[in-house]
């Protein structure tokens, strides 16, 4: 058994003694000594979402309402963060996406590590995988020269040429659908195409927010209510303003939100995991 295995089983161990939850009146000082006490308890030094959320004691949701972030939570009660992003995502999209305009496709691994400052690994890291990087880049790029209202003679052929004509995402051929999608319209069709074998029933789609009320068949073959938010982007959840607390789950076509408190499906890796006959319905 590994040290981590070791760790992980002390862990819960201590934790099936569980504590009340802490107050609702709990101050920011009080969830902070809240933490460095809970990291004691596992000796360990720092502490995952995973643990808070099997202690129980107080939500993810109201630490990010709080303090904007669990890193920024685990920074404030003196304890190491397990991961901080400190990279430039939009120079890294910027750089990859001038390699592609000048080789007219995707880079190989060898091109990345020639020709970049980041390192093939940092693309995987933040965004996933090499592939989704540079569908984030194209898409970026495009929304730039798309805003750019400097008067060249280029972006006014561009925009005569394209004005009033549809947009495509990345040719993914998966069933009837012949491109990814552009936007959250694309994202709710996509789900709509999955939500069985991904074990959903869904009860209604509205207007509003959150928009999709589904729910989950669990092992037991019963099943539980699940309030959907569909986004292009998992970061426009937090961006549009949405109350966390009412809503369970993000289905998204990009999961680009570092520590977000709430559950994410992220449809681009699930076409993926069908494909290679890791989802069964």
């Amino acid at each position: 058994m590994s040290d981590i295995d070791r760790r992980e089983k002390q862990g819960k161990k201590i934790l099936k003694g569980r504590r009340p939850p802490l107050p609702s009146g709990v101050t920011d000082d009080e969830i902070v000594r809240y933490l460095q006490d809970l990291a004691v308890r596992l000796g360990k030094e720092t502490v995952t979402t995973r643990d808070v959320q099997r202690d129980a004691r107080i939500s993810p949701a109201t630490i990010h309402r709080r303090f904007g972030g669990f890193s920024e939570l685990l920074v404030k009660a003196g304890l190491r963060p397990m991961r901080i992003y400190k990279r430039n995502r939009t120079a890294m999209l910027q750089e990859l996406a001038s390699l592609m305009a000048g080789l007219g496709r995707i880079p190989s691994k060898t091109e990345v590590r020639k020709n970049l400052s980041h390192t093939f690994r940092s693309f995987e890291i933040e965004f996933g995988s090499l592939s989704k990087a540079c569908e984030l880049a194209k898409f970026e790029q495009s929304e730039r020269k798309e805003g750019d209202g400097s008067p060249t003679s280029e972006a006014v052929v561009s925009l005569t040429r394209t004005k009033g004509r549809r947009r495509y995402g990345a040719a993914i051929d998966f069933r009837g659908l012949r491109h990814a999608p552009i936007n959250e319209l694309g994202v709710v069709l996509l789900f709509g195409m999955l939500a069985e074998e991904l074990g959903f029933v869904v009860e209604s789609v509205q207007d509003g927010f959150p928009d999709c009320d589904a729910k989950l068949r669990r092992g037991d073959g019963t099943f539980e209510g699940v309030r959907i938010e569909f986004e292009f982007r998992s970061s426009e959840f937090n961006r549009h303003g949405h109350d966390l607390n009412a809503c369970d789950l993000i289905v998204c076509w990009q999961h680009d939100w570092p520590d977000c408190p709430l559950d994410v499906i992220t449809l681009s890796d699930k076409i993926e995991e069908l494909r290679h006959g890791k989802i069964h319905a």
